[in-house]
């Protein structure tokens, strides 16, 4: 399978026997692919990723760089490819927070940009608590995702992380 790692920095993904592509806007250490996302093309061919992954990189474009990306994502995606996204939630502190910021998103974000979203979730994350308190994001996380608009709309500062699952469609 062929991955690629959006916005890689010093995290490259990792998967045994799978050819990993790292692409960032600066070299480094697991950077295969030197690429400012911000002039909206990537360099690949048509059709050439089993799976891409995106943690912590699409807020941090500008609104228009955003929608570039995403099609330039279904461009270089299979078809029936999956795209996992790992983003802030826009109404929490995690977003508001960090000043390169620029992009908000909401558990619907996803819905009309021509992927079919397979997987939608609310994340609390209790990765800067004590390890005493993380067994509370496996009870929490799930209370968060039962009543998901329920969640975005009368607490939604409350999850700080938002992850999703897209399936390519050509």
């Amino acid at each position: 399978m062929k991955i690629l790692d959006l916005g890689a920095g010093c995290n490259k993904w990792k998967s045994e026997g799978d050819e990993i592509i790292g692409l960032d806007r600066e070299k480094g250490e697991g950077i295969d692919v030197v690429c400012d996302l911000e002039k909206g093309t990537l360099p690949f061919k048509d059709s050439e990723f089993d799976l891409v992954v995106a943690s912590h990189v699409l807020e941090d474009l500008s609104h228009s760089s955003f929608f570039s990306i995403m099609e330039e994502l279904k461009r270089i995606m299979k078809t029936g490819a999956l795209l996992k996204i790992w983003i802030p939630n826009g109404s929490s502190h995690q977003f508001y927070n960090n000043p390169s910021h620029r992009h908000g998103f909401g558990i619907g974000s996803f819905r009309t940009l021509g992927f079919i979203v397979e997987k939608k979730e609310f994340r609390f994350t209790f990765t800067h608590q004590p390890v005493r308190w993380a067994w509370l994001n496996a009870v929490f996380n799930p209370l968060l995702n039962l009543w998901q608009g329920f969640t975005e709309k009368f607490i939604p500062f409350v999850p700080d992380e938002l992850y999703f699952e897209l399936r390519c469609e050509k």
